[in-house]
């Protein structure tokens, strides 16, 4: 997947700091979305869903980062640029570094669906009781 900003140069960003409306259209997994409980928002906020895809599609790519399969040994025409124990090893700490990126993103979507859910139905103009 490519995007827009691998291509503009970062002084640009810097300069300008307008907000930027993006469009993705990205893979999300049963098990990401299972992990930020897409399905429960008790509170019908357009605004949690959304927190909830992004964080589980953060998640979806991190998974794919997790799980890659270790490269074949080399052949012996083929020599390693690395021994293959310390390229499994960079591969290991690879997929260790994936699943604490899980989870942080899920620590990262429960308090942006808490903040979110800080004012009760906040996005509906509902005012609050005068004591």
């Amino acid at each position: 997947m490519s995007t827009m900003l691998q291509h503009d140069e970062p002084s640009q960003y810097e300069k300008d700091t307008r907000a930027r409306t993006v469009h993705l259209s990205v893979d999300v997994s049963n098990s990401a979305l299972r992990r930020v409980r897409a399905g429960f928002n008790p509170s019908l906020m357009e605004e949690v869903g959304h927190l909830k895809l992004l964080a589980a599609a953060f998640i979806t790519a991190c998974e794919r980062l997790r799980d890659r399969e270790k490269p074949m040994l080399p052949t012996a025409d083929q020599p390693p640029d690395l021994p293959a124990s310390q390229m499994w090893d960079a591969i290991d700490e690879g997929a260790r570094d994936a699943a604490l990126a899980i989870t942080n993103m899920d620590t990262a979507a429960m308090y942006a669906v808490k903040a979110a859910t800080a004012v009760p139905y906040a996005d509906k103009n509902v005012r609050p009781r005068q004591a």
